[in-house]
């Protein structure tokens, strides 16, 4: 990950007087690739800093009353803090920044049985809580993500696959489908987890109103791959633990077999054009493929692999 936005310690506590704290140590995180993110050791306890690099300022007001509104309603995810003049959100060299309470716990790559379990009745819940009305209402990778693709992608036998997939991914797209609030981006690296417990879902900036099937999709892709396939054992516990909080329609479930395809295809578009057009970085180039390699495999599995 590359931290776009340069803050050392003296530079946060500039920022941080309007917090009325002192930082004593300030760490570059690894993991972000649309925003840079600090772990502040202060006077008044451990915080993260995020400075967003993409997104518009009304768009993390909007992130920002949602991660709000989640504590509301006891959604186990990042708590914003305060300034002195009660703002949530200010700004660093031209860009929104804002601050969190940091949430003490592990990031795991591989996730036991019990953890998706865990995992996935909070995406049930996360499900059942209604949708505020300032959210987007798509998916930012739904159908329209694909327009220009044409110009925007050089590597030939990519375009010619992608556009394949989106021609055939448009006719198939599943109608009326279960709607609410989704996450919309939950892969591993947005999980929390003491042990096996679930401490928070993080990183909320693809959230939005669209199919529950589309996140459960997404999330089946960013947590239960395998080399380059679906774990359908993984799967199975994800959507078990689900199920003790939302029951699927039958709709959903033979949906979601399309939704980790369409997941994983919009996936690599988008790896390909942040690595190679908006934050180029030769070392990810290929990134992409591994997206491709998934989206073909998942091609041959049933409809009710799941079930």
């Amino acid at each position: 990950m590359a931290t776009y936005t340069k803050i050392d310690t003296k530079a946060a506590n500039t920022i941080c007087n309007s917090y009325d704290m002192q930082v004593t140590d300030c760490i570059a995180i690894a993991g972000g690739l649309a925003n840079s993110n600090y772990h502040l050791y202060t006077s008044t306890g451990e915080y993260v800093l995020t400075v967003a690099e993409e997104k518009s300022w009304k768009e993390i007001e909007r992130l920002v009353s949602l991660l709000e509104y989640l504590q509301t309603h006891q959604f186990p995810s990042s708590q914003v803090c305060y300034s002195k003049n009660r703002e949530t959100t200010l700004e660093y060299l031209g860009k929104p920044i804002f601050l969190k309470k940091w949430i003490a716990g592990n990031i795991y790559q591989e996730l036991t049985p019990e953890m998706l379990k865990e995992l996935g009745r909070h995406i049930g819940k996360l499900h059942k809580i209604p949708c505020p009305p300032y959210i987007q209402q798509q998916h930012s990778y739904s159908l329209p993500f694909f327009a220009n693709l044409e110009k925007k992608v050089a590597n030939s036998e990519y375009r010619t696959w992608l556009q394949t997939q989106v021609s055939r991914l448009t006719k198939s797209y599943p109608k009326q489908m279960p709607q609410g609030l989704l996450h919309g981006d939950i892969f591993f690296d947005n999980v929390i987890f003491q042990k096996e417990r679930l401490q928070a879902i993080i990183d909320f900036e693809e959230t939005c109103c669209d199919a529950f099937a589309f996140d459960l999709g997404m999330g089946i892709l960013g947590l239960c791959q395998k080399q380059e396939t679906i774990d359908t054992a993984k799967a199975k516990h994800l959507l078990g633990g689900y199920e003790t909080e939302r029951r699927l329609t039958e709709l959903e479930k033979l949906s979601l077999v399309f939704f980790i395809e369409y997941s994983a295809t919009a996936t690599s578009y988008w790896r390909y054009c942040h690595y190679h057009l908006h934050n180029p970085a030769p070392e990810q180039h290929n990134k992409y493929l591994e997206m491709v390699e998934i989206a073909k495999s998942i091609q041959v599995l049933a409809k009710d692999c799941f079930f």
